[in-house]
Parts: C-alpha cells; structure tokens; sequence
C-alpha cells in the first residue's frame, strides 16, 4: 500500500492550515502498519502558470505559503525515520529557524491555532481565497478571536529578533498566514477587539490601509508570487487589493 496523502489547503496556499502537529503523528500512525511501504506528501507552493512554446506550466512552487519550511522539516525527517518524537523535530526547527528569543512566541501561535482547530464544530470548507467565501463559509478554526491570538504571538516573536535578521525577515513571512485572512475581514476584526475588550496586536497596523501596505511589503520582500495557488498569474498586491 502507498498512500498519496494531500497536507495542505489548495484553495489558500498563504492562510494558516494548522495540521502542525498531525503531520508527524500521521506518519508515525501510517508506519505502524506493515502494509504500508510507502509515502508521498502533496503540499503546496505559490508560482504562476508560465507560458512557453510547448504549453503552460507552472513556475512554482515558490515561496509565502503557511509555515512551509517547518512543515516541510518535520515530514522530512519523520519520513526518514518515523520513530522520532515529531513534537521535538517541530521545537527544535522553531529554535533553529525563527530564534531562540521567538521560538516561544512561534511555539503559542502553532499550538493555539492547532487547539482552535481541533475545538471548531463546524464542518465548513477549510478554503477560503475572497474575502465573500470567508463570510459565507470560511474555516471554522478562522474565528475573529484566534485570528488576534495568532497575530499577537508572531508580532511578539517578530519583536524578539534583531532589526533587519533572517529571524526577523523568516518571521514576517510567516506571519502572511494569519495577514491575509485578518485583511479580509479587517473591520469586523478591529470591531470585536473592541466590543470585547481584547488588545490589538502590538506592532499591527490598525488602520485598514496601513495593514495592507504592511502585508505588501513583506509579500513583496519574500518574494511571494502568488495570492491564493499557482491558477493565479502573478499580481502584485496593488492589483489584488481593488478587488
């Protein structure tokens, strides 16, 4: 038996898909059974279909999606060999990759969106790439309270790291994942802050305008090349925003 398992939400490539800690535990289930001999992990990558003389193809996969270098590390390794603690690969790539100083800050965001989802009752589409499917049928993990959690822990651990690091740069990027969902419903965000007495996130913009300039510029220095999956041609965030 090989399994082809899809570890990724292909609607939303950036948007935070916490399967943080399944992804270890998963392989570790699938090589207790002998039947198994084997394992390809489909996940995700943000480009954009090119054209040459001999049709289109795609780019990608490129840089921006949610948390891909952990993701990558710990199926990496696991698949390597599954009888590793998967929890400790996940802390050590944390302390290695984003600092020791923000490795607490990463470690809250990954284990509270992990919780929220196991929590959520909902059964909605974990997809959700325009602001209009968000409303209607967004994933349930995706609430307005998680959303300032997970922003309040990577702004944390982005203040951590020293002015212009690679800490600091790998943690803006990272932070895309929890950004663009929070863009997309910015004003009901910003009111249930405030009718519930929850502190905005320091060091997030609180204006609309200025949040999606803030997420322009750290799309633009991490050299993502697409918004949603590699079906996009690539756009700058100045073109996506009029939609």
């Amino acid at each position: 038996l090989f399994v082809w398992n899809y570890v990724c939400d292909f609607g939303n490539y950036i948007q935070t898909f916490p399967n943080y800690e399944n992804l270890g535990q998963d392989l570790q289930f699938l090589a207790e059974h002998t039947a198994v001999t084997g394992v390809f992990e489909e996940s995700c990558g943000t480009g954009w279909w090119q054209h040459n003389p001999w049709g289109f193809e795609p780019t990608g996969p490129g840089p921006g999606t949610d948390m891909d270098e952990l993701k990558s590390y710990v199926m990496a390794s696991m698949l390597w060999d599954p009888t590793q603690d998967p929890d400790a690969l996940l802390s050590e790539f944390v302390v290695g990759y984003y600092s020791e100083a923000a490795a607490p800050h990463v470690l809250q965001f990954l284990q509270s969106m992990a919780e929220t989802a196991a929590n959520a009752t909902a059964l909605n589409t974990p997809s959700t790439n325009r602001p209009q499917d968000w409303r209607a049928n967004g994933p349930a993990f995706l609430t307005f309270g998680s959303l300032l959690r997970a922003n309040a822990a990577l702004s944390a651990g982005i203040a951590a790291t020293p002015v212009n690091s690679l800490y600091r740069a790998r943690l803006r990027k990272a932070s895309m994942a929890v950004l663009l969902p929070s863009l997309f419903r910015w004003d009901e965000l910003r009111a249930f802050a405030s009718n519930h007495s929850v502190a905005w996130p320091p060091g997030l913009p609180q204006a609309k305008e200025d949040a999606l300039q803030y997420f322009g510029a750290i799309y633009n220095e991490s050299g993502t090349a697409g918004l949603v999956n590699v079906n996009f041609s690539p756009c700058g965030v100045a073109s996506w925003a009029t939609d």
